[in-house]
């Protein structure tokens, strides 16, 4: 198991004076990240990696708080027999809070991935995709908006020319009216 991480701040301000008179603009930024990365059980097997972060930026327009949000973000992979047929697996959600009345919001955004990759001899390589997110914001009149994603892509390396070719199937949804 390996750890790594980082805090940082960052303070900035912004003088604007006009003919009218002179606004201050203060602003700050600190962010904390924490993850680690290893082994499961045997490198061959497959390997992981994880993170989590969070991030608060506040500003302010003389004197009065203009900007106030939190980003809260989880990221979790894994890869599973790098060596033979990967297989890669990958979730995040991102929670980001507006905390200025009167306009407070929440949006969260959950995000999955699949990929599989097949590396056939004397055949083309395949690889395998799935994707998912949901967006949702609150307060809102759309609630959830949904991206799926499904493709396979399968290349070949013939002599000097390389030959590629994708089908992909996109759905977006947005409350429960579905466009593909």
């Amino acid at each position: 198991m390996n750890l790594r991480g980082n805090i940082s701040a960052n303070y900035g301000q912004t003088t604007l004076e006009t003919t009218t008179g002179k606004s201050r603009n203060p602003s700050f930024t600190h962010r904390y990240d924490l993850g680690t990365f290893g082994g499961l059980w045997d490198p061959r097997f497959g390997n992981y990696d994880a993170d989590i972060s969070y991030q608060e930026d506040i500003g302010k327009t003389n004197g009065v708080r203009n900007r106030d949000t939190d980003t809260l973000d989880y990221r979790l992979g894994f890869s599973l027999l790098p060596r033979k047929t990967p297989l890669t697996l990958f979730a995040q959600r991102i929670t980001r809070d507006n905390e200025l009345e009167p306009s407070t919001s929440r949006n969260r955004l959950d995000t999955y991935s699949l990929t599989w990759d097949l590396p056939l001899q004397r055949l083309p390589h395949l690889r395998f995709n799935l994707f998912r997110s949901d967006s949702r914001t609150t307060p809102s009149l759309t609630g959830t908006i949904r991206t799926q994603a499904a493709s396979v892509d399968a290349s070949q390396q013939l002599a000097d020319t390389s030959v590629f070719t994708r089908y992909q199937y996109s759905e977006l949804k947005s409350g429960t009216t579905p466009t593909t």
